[in-house]
């Protein structure tokens, strides 16, 4: 015959449960408990863009509408006595980010100011990047892609217009990504007519 301390003890053995780091599911399938990432997850650096402050005094206001922005690694190749930029494998993912980026841009007219321009902040696939492009075209509130006051005056265009930018940047933790515009600036110092902006500054080139 059982004894009243032997049940006792065999009921409490049959109510407990057995420890663990997370919860069960059917067929005591363990079920992590979501936190929003894991220790193995390995995050994105987050990119500072912003405009360089610039001294070309001849610049008064300018405006700009992105409408893209691409980050590329580009190598330069020889073949045939001839030379050509290739973009590397991990160019899609550069994109990708890219295209984030614009997609909050979009829409938005940015007024660069000589004090320098904060644009956004953004994730970056970790690695090394050389180009990075800003794209502009008229699908802002002012209707234009690019407006600047000059010693000839207003001039606009809503032509689409690459701004290209040169440098070595790596994306490693938190980065500020000052784009360098003075070369463009300057360009935009000898234009007379809003028919020879995309013209001139595709023919510039920026840096970073």
């Amino acid at each position: 015959m059982m004894s009243t301390v032997t049940a006792a003890v065999l009921v409490s053995f049959q109510n407990c449960s057995p420890v663990s780091n997370g919860s069960r599911g059917p067929a005591g399938i363990e079920m992590q408990q979501q936190t929003g990432g894991t220790t193995t997850d390995n995050p994105k650096p987050t990119v500072q863009v912003s405009i360089m402050p610039h001294s070309v005094a001849a610049v008064g206001e300018l405006t700009i509408c992105v409408e893209d922005v691409r980050f590329k690694r580009e190598s330069v190749q020889t073949l045939g006595g001839h030379s050509f930029r290739t973009n590397s494998v991990g160019d899609n993912d550069l994109r990708k980010a890219g295209k984030d980026l614009a997609r909050k841009l979009r829409g938005r007219d940015i007024t660069i100011v000589k004090e320098g321009t904060f644009i956004d902040a953004f994730s970056l696939p970790r690695g090394d990047y050389n180009v990075v492009e800003l794209i502009l075209d008229d699908e802002c509130e002012a209707d234009k892609s690019l407006t600047v006051r000059t010693a000839h005056g207003a001039l606009s265009t809503k032509e689409r217009v690459t701004l290209r930018f040169d440098g070595n940047g790596r994306a490693a933790g938190t980065e500020a990504l000052q784009l360098n515009m003075h070369s463009i600036l300057e360009a935009l110092t000898n234009i007379q007519t809003g028919g020879e902006i995309r013209r001139t500054l595709e023919a510039a080139r920026g840096n970073f």
